[in-house]
This record gives structure tokens, C-alpha cells and sequence, in this order.
């Protein structure tokens, strides 16, 4: 269907949510004014107010557009309730003149919106740098926002970087496939910004980087496993009519 009316379609993922900046800071608003009314009017269903937001909301002045969206789509801004009752009563319009104005106004939009991205790129070019990675390359895994150890859940005195590991594929400019250890029963592929890449080479002190303990996923119903290295300690204990084998384990 999408193909058919030429959409193209902008996927986010939940470790890159960074996609439509506009409608996330709407959302924002529309989150806010609901919790307002929520906790002002307990007795009110939410839904009940809906359509006075949006009216408020397309009646209010976007600065990426310089009018309300109301004036772009429509050439004029309705009245809200508040005119009406103190009765404020607009001129009569012209068709044609609200016309010409509706276009005048979606012309200095698309001018104005332009000059906005060109803004925010320059804003956000001055405090990032251009991150990407080559087959083969060592990287860090940045623990949290859904990485964790077993056992460990206070972030702050825990670790923030857990590897090294070698990425093995490029999926794609955001995602990348590293070699896990198989015993991490965890998805491979991982998301740029949960990657530190240190300096790449021998290490100049020659230390031997520590195998890389198992970690858990929030959410994931699979046990953490590990690998037995060598038996340590044997016990038998007698307990509730039968015999109980305990082993300690490296």
C-alpha cells in the first residue's frame, strides 16, 4: 500500500530512536497537557479533552513555520472557545483573498522549514563527529540501557564497557555484528551507539585484556550460562531420604 501511494516509510529501532525530532517533541506537549488534566480534572476521562488540544495545538505558533499550522492549511486561524464567548467577532473574509493568503503562507513555510534543518544540521555537525567502523576492527561494548552482568544492576559502580570484541559484519551504517561468545547467548548484532572503539593495535604494554564475563539482557527470559573450566570441590549430603551431590567449579 505504502509503495502504491509512493511513502516512504522511516523506521526507528528501540537502541535508535533518533528519527522524527518534531513529532517526538510533540508528543512531548500532548504528554504534558494530558497529565495536567489528569491530575487537575480526576473526574474528566482524558479522552474527553482531545479535541481541544489538538485545536489548541494547530492554533498555536510553530517556530520552524513562523504561523500556526492552522494558517498554513487553512490561510486564517479559527476561533477558539474564548473568542466566542467573549465575543470577538471577526471580519468577513474573501474567498479568494483567504486563498491567496494560504498560499503566501505555505510558500514563507517551506522557506522557513529549510532554513531550520540547515540550523539543526549546523548545530548538531559542531558537536558530533562521524562514527563508523571496518570489519576486523576491536571494540568496547557499552553496558546498559539493556546490558548488564548477572547480578549486577546498580550502573553506577559496575563497569561501563565490557569486551574487547572484533566486529565481524557491517549490517549496516547503525548496526553492526560482533563475536560474541557463545556462551553470552546473546544477539550479536549491536547498535553503534552501544560501541566504544579504543586504540586500535597491540597493546603497547603487552597486558592480556581479561575474558569477557557473561551479561544478561533486560527482558530476555534465557539463563545466563558459563563455561566449566575444571572441578574444583565434590560433596555428598544426606537430606530428606536421599542422597544430595554438590560440585564447586571453576
Amino acid at each position: 500500500m505504502f509503495d502504491l501511494l509512493n511513502v516512504q516509510l522511516l523506521f526507528s529501532t528501540a537502541n535508535h530512536p533518533q528519527t522524527d525530532g518534531l513529532s517526538e517533541r510533540r508528543n512531548q506537549s500532548a504528554e504534558i497537557s494530558i497529565r495536567c488534566h489528569t491530575n487537575t480534572c480526576p473526574d474528566i476521562p482524558w479522552s474527553n479533552m482531545l479535541p481541544a488540544l489538538q485545536h489548541t495545538f494547530n492554533n498555536t505558533l510553530a517556530a520552524s513555520i513562523g504561523r500556526s499550522p492552522n494558517e498554513v492549511t487553512l490561510g486564517f486561524k479559527p476561533r477558539t472557545v474564548l473568542d466566542i464567548i467573549n465575543e470577538k467577532k471577526g471580519a468577513g473574509a474573501d474567498p479568494t483573498a483567504i486563498d491567496i493568503l494560504r498560499k503566501t503562507y505555505q510558500e514563507e513555510a517551506l522557506a522557513l522549514i529549510d532554513k531550520a534543518a540547515a540550523i539543526a544540521k549546523l548545530r548538531y555537525d559542531d558537536n558530533h563527529s562521524p562514527a563508523e567502523y571496518n570489519v576486523g576492527d576491536t571494540v568496547y561494548l557499552r553496558l546498559g540501557k539493556g546490558y548488564h552482568r548477572p547480578g549486577e544492576k546498580n550502573n553506577k559502580w559496575t563497569p561501563l564497557r565490557e569486551g574487547p570484541f572484533r566486529i565481524v559484519k557491517k549490517i549496516n551504517e547503525l548496526a553492526y555484528m560482533l563475536d560474541f561468545p557463545a556462551h553470552w547467548r546473546v544477539h550479536p548484532v549491536v547498535s553503534i551507539l552501544q560501541l566504544y572503539r579504543p586504540a586500535q593495535g597491540a597493546d603497547p604494554f603487552k597486558r592480556e585484556p581479561p575474558v569477557p564475563e557473561p551479561i544478561a539482557v533486560d527482558g530476555s527470559e534465557e539463563r545466563d550460562h558459563w563455561i566449566i573450566d575444571h572441578l574444583v570441590e565434590r560433596e555428598v549430603t544426606w537430606k530428606d531420604n536421599e542422597y544430595h551431590i554438590h560440585y564447586r567449579v571453576r
